[in-house]
C-alpha cells in the first residue's frame, strides 16, 4: 500500500498517542501498587481516542466517505480530514501544554510543528501564520502572567521568528527553485484553463475512442456519479478490481493521467449541465 506523507505522519502521531496511553496506564498501575492515591489522569482517554482515530483514518484505503442525508449527500475527503485532524490535535495539545507550564521544554518545538503542519496542509490563509504565532504568544503570556512573568509571551514571538528565520535561510535556494517551478506551472495551468473555457460545452464522443461497451458503461457511471472505484463497482454489480482495470484502459485510450481529466473530456456526453 502506497502511503502519502500525511498518512505516515498520521500513523506515527496516532501510534505515539496509543503508546502514551499504554505506558501511562502501566506506570499508574505500578504507582497504585506502591503508593495509594495515584489516579489515572482524564487526559489519557482523549489521547487514546485521538490516537485510534488518526490510525484509522490513515489506513483506510478509500479516498473519501459519503454521508447521506434525507435531501442531500455530503462527500468528505479522508486525506483532508486526516490533515485537519492532525493539525487540530497538535494545536490542542500545544495549547494545553502552554497553559499548564509556559516553561515546558516541549512547548516551543510543538508550536513550530503545528505551524509547519498549518503551512504544509495549506490550513493558514494569507495572514494565518501571523495569527497562529500571536495566538500562542497570547496563550503563553496568559500562562506566564499567572506566575508573574510578564514578558514570556514576547519571548515566544522572538524565538519563533528566530527559528523560522533560520529555517528559511537554510532552505532559501530550495524554496527559490520551488517557487520558480510553481510560477512556471501556474502559468501553464492558466493557459490550459483558458483553452478549456473556450471548449466549454464541447465534448468528445466515446464511440470515436474505440472503447468497449463495458468501458463505456464504466465511463458513464464515473461521469455521472464521480464516485470511487468501489462505488462504481457497487452500482454496476461488478468487482472493484474490474472497475480499476477498465479505468486504466480508459486512461490509456483517452491519453489522460487521472480520472478528473477523464471526466472533463467526456462529462457532456453523459451529463447535461
Amino acid at each position: 500500500m502506497n502511503l502519502k506523507a500525511h498518512k505516515i505522519i498520521g500513523l506515527l502521531f496516532g501510534g505515539v498517542g496509543i503508546l502514551s496511553f499504554i505506558m501511562n496506564f502501566i506506570s499508574t498501575s505500578l504507582k497504585v501498587d506502591l503508593r495509594e492515591g495515584v489516579g489515572f489522569d482524564w487526559w489519557n482517554y482523549p489521547t487514546l481516542l485521538f490516537g485510534c482515530m488518526l490510525v484509522a483514518i490513515s489506513i483506510i484505503p478509500k479516498e473519501s466517505i459519503i454521508i447521506r442525508f434525507p435531501r442531500r449527500t455530503a462527500r468528505i475527503s479522508l486525506d483532508v480530514l486526516n490533515q485537519r485532524f492532525q493539525f487540530f490535535i497538535m494545536l490542542l495539545i500545544t495549547t494545553f501544554t502552554a497553559l499548564d507550564n509556559h516553561q515546558s521544554q516541549y512547548m516551543l518545538p510543538m508550536v513550530m510543528i503545528a505551524g509547519l503542519m498549518g503551512i504544509k496542509y495549506r490550513i493558514f490563509a494569507n495572514k494565518g501564520l501571523v495569527v497562529f504565532v500571536l495566538y500562542f504568544a497570547a496563550v503563553v503570556q496568559y500562562s506566564a502572567y499567572a506566575e508573574n512573568m510578564m514578558m514570556r509571551g514576547l519571548f515566544v514571538i522572538l524565538f519563533a521568528v528566530f527559528f523560522f528565520g533560520i529555517s528559511l535561510i537554510m532552505f532559501y535556494d530550495e524554496l527559490g527553485r520551488y517557487l520558480a517551478l510553481t510560477k512556471k506551472y501556474h502559468t501553464r495551468l492558466v493557459e490550459v484553463e483558458m483553452k478549456l473555457g473556450k471548449m466549454q460545452g464541447d465534448t468528445l464522443d466515446p464511440a470515436e475512442m474505440k472503447f468497449t461497451p463495458r468501458e463505456t458503461e464504466v465511463l458513464k457511471a464515473l461521469c455521472e456519479s464521480r464516485g470511487s472505484n468501489q462505488e462504481i463497482a457497487d452500482k454496476l454489480g461488478i468487482k472493484e478490481q474490474t472497475v480499476k482495470s477498465h479505468i486504466k484502459n480508459l486512461f490509456d485510450k483517452a491519453g489522460v493521467d487521472d480520472r478528473h481529466q477523464l471526466i472533463d473530456l467526456f462529462r457532456h456526453a453523459f451529463v447535461t449541465d
